[in-house]
């Protein structure tokens, strides 16, 4: 008869059998984690976990470059629209990014225009200067089509007050066309300023002015700061309240003749409405600009810049309220170039 084994003696070979076991496990996590932090390091991937495969296979965020001719990515560009003195308003359409086409196959002095609604560019003679250096940029903006007639307002003359100040009917100015059909209250713009352009505040004061229960003129352009002088040029009351979205608006009367107040807009803004409550049929567009680079047609539809603008291509915008918007980007500064001419077309009903 054989003596018992102790218990503990026939349990050793279960305890040494599970401690083989984890230390075979161990070993392998390990050999995988070495493995995979080797693998992250041959990759380059190193601002990532170790592990994280989707992580890995990842690109880190960041802006996409708009591919174009010129290989840079190109910026948004920044509307000018118009209010009428009947109060109506078109909105602008949304800005596109110059694309600088390869080649100019017109030949010195033309560049490409496109229209709002995307139609094919079209060659547009410029401006002519020194290849070197900068020029006051001007032209003329011309209506192409019939417009449709302009209506009385008729509210006006049955107004006691304002009507005494008028013998003859008052008309909206949806359309006011002047010499060789030019066409007045567009507004003109630099779409982008170049990058390290310097320019001068501006330090004019311009006048918007309420005669016979009209403002005129009845579009204006400033820049961002500047002093605008709102005078009521008639004998009795007239409140002007500014309808801004950027910038603070703000609601005053002036109930005098030669009652002059001064305002500014700290921000970029595009067709802001100045009306008369008093008068409803009274209304004034103002646009904002951080540079000074734009102008307004006058009645036989010219403009001109008040600053020079350095040789080189740069875009444009031509934006009326009814005849609508069109980009220019034009050649600055080549020779053979001539006064650049811009047309507008009706929109067809």
């Amino acid at each position: 008869m054989n003596p018992r084994r102790p218990e503990s003696q026939g349990n050793r070979p279960l305890w040494v059998g599970l401690v083989a076991v984890l230390l075979v496990a161990v070993g392998i996590a390990i050999s995988w984690k070495r493995s995979d932090a080797s693998t992250d390091r041959s990759s380059g991937d190193r601002g990532f976990t170790p592990g994280n495969a989707a992580a890995r296979s990842t690109p880190a965020a960041g802006p996409v470059p708009n591919a174009s001719s010129s290989g840079a990515a190109t910026p948004p560009a920044a509307d000018a629209t118009g209010t009428a003195p009947d109060g109506a308003a078109v909105s602008k359409p949304a800005e596109a990014p110059i694309s600088k086409p390869a080649s100019n196959p017109s030949g010195p002095g033309v560049s490409d225009v496109t229209g709002a609604t995307g139609t094919a560019p079209t060659p547009v003679a410029v401006v002519t200067g020194t290849a070197s250096g900068p020029i006051l940029l001007e032209g003329v903006v011309r209506l192409d089509g019939t417009p449709p007639a302009e209506r009385e307002i008729t509210p006006i003359r049955a107004d006691r007050l304002c009507g005494a100040l008028h013998t003859n009917a008052v008309l909206t100015r949806r359309y006011v066309l002047g010499k060789d059909r030019g066409l007045a209250n567009v507004v003109v713009s630099l779409v982008v300023v170049p990058p390290g352009l310097v320019f001068q505040p501006a330090t004019e004061k311009p006048l918007l002015d309420q005669v016979g229960c009209v403002y005129e003129p009845p579009v204006i352009t400033l820049t961002t700061q500047q002093v605008v002088r709102i005078r009521n040029s008639d004998a009795f009351l007239h409140n002007v309240n500014a309808q801004a979205r950027a910038n603070r608006g703000f609601n005053f009367a002036q109930a005098t003749a030669g009652q002059v107040n001064e305002k500014s807009f700290a921000e970029p803004e595009s067709g802001i409405r100045l009306i008369c409550n008093v008068h409803p049929w009274m209304a004034a567009s103002v646009s904002v600009f951080p540079h000074p680079f734009h102008a307004v047609t006058d009645p036989d539809g010219r403009w001109r810049f008040s600053q020079p603008l350095p040789a080189g291509r740069h875009e444009l915008e031509f934006s009326h309220r009814t005849a609508g918007t069109r980009r220019v980007v034009v050649e600055v500064g080549a020779p053979g170039g001539a006064p650049l001419e811009v047309s507008l077309e009706v929109p067809q009903s």
